[in-house]
């Protein structure tokens, strides 16, 4: 890993006032270590202004970024798919176009009236993008996605052909895909991956295939494994993800944060998502392209 590789910290946050002393403990750990956190507010944490008003500071003062993060289930307009898609956790692009348009603006609108500042960052759950997604993107301001991740397929949404490094759509909008890392077996077992049925689910349950650059239970393995891979070929950038469901861990999650910048810190170089955005429009300034 290079002292110019990018690394974003990427917090979805998605709850109430019990929230505000973790993540001030995690703000703190960062700071430490010379990182700024991209902090992703979902809606029900645009409900409780004590919980953002230090996040706001924190943005104030160039230390952390106030992003979006969008879970399309619980934004109005609160619409039934039908019997066609009976997913418990709809992505956004499972809606017409009419709806998702509806949705982006009211979310949109209540995290500018709850920070002070409209988004432009944004990733949403669950993960899946489409043209009329981004289109919706660049008609509400947004600049940025971090919804993609690479290498994944899961029910109808397949991530297996994107790319792992940043880019830039058609639309505008900067795409910062997950650090996710697929995993390869030997050809008995990848064979035994793609069998369908109860065969498939019981061989990819026993051989996970994606490796996540992510603070839960039980990853740490991994993401010293992921680190170290960054050290002997360097990525184009890191983003170490807290998932919304990763907060139950408690004191545990503050620790794992500090053992993780510990050892990028000496070789990595801490953006936030707007300012990877400038870099990268910069670097393409120097090689000509835009």
């Amino acid at each position: 890993m290079e002292q110019e590789t990018p690394f974003l910290i990427t917090v979805e946050l998605n709850g109430g006032p019990d929230l505000k002393k973790a993540a001030a403990r995690l703000q703190i750990v960062a700071r430490k270590f010379g990182f700024k956190p991209t902090w992703l507010v979902g809606p029900r944490s645009l409900q409780h202004p004590d919980l953002l008003e230090p996040m706001v500071r924190w943005q104030a003062e160039g230390e952390a970024d106030l992003g979006a993060w969008l879970p399309a289930g619980e934004v109005p307009p609160l619409v039934e798919l039908g019997e066609k898609k009976p997913v418990q956790w709809p992505a956004l692009t499972d809606f017409p176009e009419s709806v998702m348009d509806e949705k982006m603006a009211w979310f949109t609108h209540a995290f500018e009236t709850s920070v002070g500042r409209r988004p432009v960052t944004i990733r949403t759950s669950r993960a899946s993008v489409d043209d009329r997604y981004y289109s919706l993107l660049a008609k509400h301001g947004y600049k940025i996605d971090l919804t993609v991740i690479p290498n994944a397929k899961f029910g109808p949404t397949d991530f297996s052909g994107y790319s792992e490094k940043a880019y830039m759509t058609p639309q505008g909008i900067f795409e910062v895909p997950r650090t996710v890392r697929r995993r390869r077996y030997g050809p008995l077992v990848e064979d035994l991956l793609v069998l369908p049925g109860v065969p498939g689910a019981l061989a990819r349950r026993i051989f996970p295939s994606l490796r996540c650059f992510r603070l839960r239970r039980r990853n740490r393995a991994v993401l010293q494994e992921l680190i170290q891979e960054s050290f002997k070929t360097p990525p184009e950038h890191l983003d170490l993800r807290i998932s919304s469901r990763d907060w139950n861990q408690g004191e545990s999650l503050v620790r794992e944060l500090q053992r993780v910048l510990t050892a990028v810190q000496p070789l990595a170089r801490s953006v936030t998502a707007e300012e990877y955005l400038l870099r990268f429009k910069n670097q393409q300034l120097r090689k000509g392209l835009v």
